[in-house]
């Protein structure tokens, strides 16, 4: 999973509220299992995205795709309270996340920062070879 409780209660979702949105058995704390499923439901959604253009499940995890996978699995947990109105910022980061999976998986998007090149490296081709036996006054050397 590319996302934990913590990334969603701790930053998105106060605990009040993630309580709301879990606890069926009113116990009166966030039932794990519940956000659990929703964010498997959206590491799922990512891979699928992302097959093709990375190796799935992603290793290691990049901020984007944990941000993109809390977005999600908050959309999921509201979604299962058809009782509550999902906010506008929840429908807009799910939109926002949507999009750029997309830009991810046509290309116009990078999930990792590209490889530094090792030091000594050379950026241009180099091409050696042999003295030249002809040139523009006649043989070389001859």
């Amino acid at each position: 999973m590319y996302c934990s409780i913590t990334n969603i209660e701790k930053k998105r979702i106060p605990t009040d509220t993630l309580i709301q949105l879990t606890d069926d058995d009113d116990r009166g704390f966030v039932d794990s299992r519940i956000v659990n499923g929703c964010i498997s439901d959206a590491t799922v959604l990512i891979d699928a995205y992302l097959r093709g253009r990375y190796a799935v499940p992603l290793d290691p995890i990049p901020d984007l795709a944990t941000s993109i996978c809390a977005d999600l699995a908050i959309y999921g947990l509201y979604c299962l309270r058809p009782s509550f109105d999902i906010p506008e910022s929840v429908k807009d980061r799910r939109t926002t996340a949507l999009a750029l999976l997309c830009r991810i998986q046509d290309g116009k998007m990078k999930l990792y920062e590209d490889a530094p090149a090792p030091p000594g490296a050379r950026s241009a081709v180099s091409i050696s070879g042999p003295v030249r036996l002809f040139n523009r006054d006649g043989m070389g050397g001859f």
